[in-house]
């Protein structure tokens, strides 16, 4: 946080991008990232310090720790077209291990890491069941 705000605030003072990276230490490309999401929310070069307020600050620290969405490769496919085959097995107490070799054995082939992380968030794989009183 004090970072960023260190890159908007050497900025509004007029200082060159690249010396801002060396300044600081960081990899001109973080440097240009920070001051083009500074500058969408407002922080222009030589506008002076009133424009970093807090509520800027804050737009912009939190536009810049958003998780960056991915999409999913094809082990990840091949497990969504799999899914009733996984979730039947897993109802019925079969281990991801031997699942995925039941998967192998009909070509389908996904690294465990990858079906374990598929059973857990779109399964409820992991969780604990509860029984009933």
């Amino acid at each position: 946080m004090i970072e960023i705000k260190e890159v908007l605030r050497l900025r509004l003072l007029g200082v060159a991008k690249k010396r801002i990276a060396a300044q600081l230490r960081l990899d001109p490309k973080t440097v240009r990232r920070y001051l083009e999401v500074g500058e969408a929310h407002g922080v222009v070069a030589g506008g002076g310090r009133e424009q970093l307020t807090d509520a800027r600050l804050d737009a912009v620290i939190a536009e810049l720790k958003k998780p960056v969405p991915h999409e999913h490769g094809e082990a990840w496919r091949a497990c969504e077209r799999e899914r009733t085959f996984i979730e039947g097995h897993l109802q019925h107490d079969v281990r991801l291990t031997k699942i995925r070799k039941l998967l192998q054995r009909q070509g389908v082939v996904v690294p465990y890491a990858t079906l374990h992380r598929f059973a857990t968030q779109q399964l409820g794989f992991g969780t604990r069941r509860h029984a009933a009183s």
